[in-house]
């Protein structure tokens, strides 16, 4: 059996790094444990000052507890994913808003697309984002 989740999550990683829209996977904790290159570039951070790093220290202060609600609704089975607006704050302290899709993978970790400025039942991007989560 986790020789399967290993397979799967190799699998997940290999889809998210060739993946041209920002991405992340957390453990349980919310320590950030993969990123892409569009992930790296949104936030102007380098995978060493990202990775084993708490996801929550990039998110705005004002937008913490609305994301962690949403996430918690996710988690209790009342919600499949989570669509929401949210603000980032790169290690040089300016701000990005983004839209972002949370999705559960086995493990209690979450993985999180950074989705494009667009209406999300036409982003030309959400069949990819399904299919990935």
């Amino acid at each position: 059996m986790a020789e399967h989740f290993l397979a799967r999550q190799r699998t997940l990683e290999r889809y998210i790094e060739l993946c041209p829209i920002p991405c992340y996977i957390t453990d349980a904790d919310g320590h950030v444990n993969f990123v892409n290159e569009a992930f790296r570039q949104l936030l102007c951070a380098g995978f060493d000052e990202l990775i084993g790093t708490g996801f929550w220290d990039f998110v705005h202060p004002d937008d913490k507890q609305q994301l962690k609600d949403s996430i918690l609704h996710m988690q209790s089975g009342d919600a499949q994913k989570v669509f929401q607006r949210l603000r980032f704050v790169r290690p040089d302290t300016q701000l990005v808003t983004t839209l972002i899709m949370v999705a559960p993978v086995r493990g209690n970790g979450l993985v999180g697309y950074i989705l494009p400025h667009c209406d999300l039942d036409t982003c030309p991007a959400k069949n990819l984002i399904q299919s990935l989560a």
